[in-house]
């Protein structure tokens, strides 16, 4: 199955907005005009074939700032959007009007699978659809197994997966992956920070725990100097062994979101922090 090309997944990096309360009511709020969405196709195709990676980049970051606009709650646009529990329900999905804003984190399900459980340990992530993808998969039956199941089966014998397409997406539509960093409530919880520097092959995998470069998230304080260090002990998951950091900097703590003891899960008393994870 084809999944549209103009449906644009973008991982989140939660920021000061965390700070908006948890259980939040607000009714649904779309990307509005003026930041470059949703963009003209054949400009953006003209983008990627030239390789303009500053035109991509701008691109990109308008995109990222309309997400960002502030919904009429408070919090960003992008926290009003439908969760994936909403979309894929199996009675009526829930009407855009206001309702409750959650937070439904969870381990990525790539991380679930064998042999890599452990790189994801400390990632929790949640997924959202705007109004448009929502409406897309309710309208089709996309979110009902036994549906997908007769329009796998109805492509001939043999035909290759790639082939098997599904009705294409509008190009409004945009899916949402925000993933997030679990942090300690006391003490400082070394986070790693993905530089583009992989330490093996790609087709090994580069997890978070070998990643060259930390940050310390300190939940205890409102005021960080920039230029504050502090050395830092990681545990691998996998061998147990210990590797400490010399002098790795400290991250402000207004960007450390407090979770609800409810939804940190095993992790009680924990926290999130929002994280681009890099590595998808």
């Amino acid at each position: 199955m084809k999944q549209d090309a103009r449906a644009a997944a973008v991982a989140l990096i939660a920021w000061a907005w965390c700070a908006a309360p948890l259980f939040a009511q607000d009714i649904y709020t779309p990307i509005p005009s003026g930041f470059d969405f949703p963009a003209d196709e054949a400009s953006q195709l003209k983008l990627r074939d030239d390789q303009d990676v500053s035109g991509m980049r701008r691109h990109a970051w308008n995109v990222w700032a309309g997400l960002n606009q502030p919904a009429a709650g408070g919090g960003p646009i992008w926290e009003t959007w439908f969760r994936s529990a909403d979309t894929f329900r199996a009675g009526a999905g829930p009407a855009a009007a206001r309702r409750s804003i959650r937070r439904e984190l969870r381990p990525p399900r790539q991380h679930q699978l064998p042999g890599v459980a452990a790189a994801g340990q400390s990632l929790m992530s949640d997924v959202l659809f705007n109004r448009e993808t929502h409406e897309h998969i309710r309208d089709n039956q996309f979110h009902q197994q036994q549906i997908l199941n007769a329009i796998n089966q109805g492509f001939p014998q043999g035909t290759p997966v790639e082939q098997r397409e599904i009705k294409d997406f509008p190009r409004e539509a945009v899916s949402l992956k925000s993933t997030w960093w679990l942090v300690k409530q006391q003490g400082i919880t070394p986070m790693p920070v993905w530089d583009n520097e992989p330490t093996q092959p790609v087709a090994a995998g580069n997890p978070p725990r070998q990643w060259k470069r930390l940050v310390g998230v300190d939940p205890s304080r409102q005021q960080i100097p920039a230029d504050e260090t502090t050395e830092l002990t990681v545990i691998d998951p996998v061998t147990k062994a210990k590797t400490t950091h010399p002098r790795q900097p400290r991250r402000v703590a207004e960007r450390v979101l407090l979770l609800h003891a409810a939804n940190a899960g095993r992790d009680r008393g924990g926290a999130a922090f929002g994280h681009d994870g890099g590595q998808g």
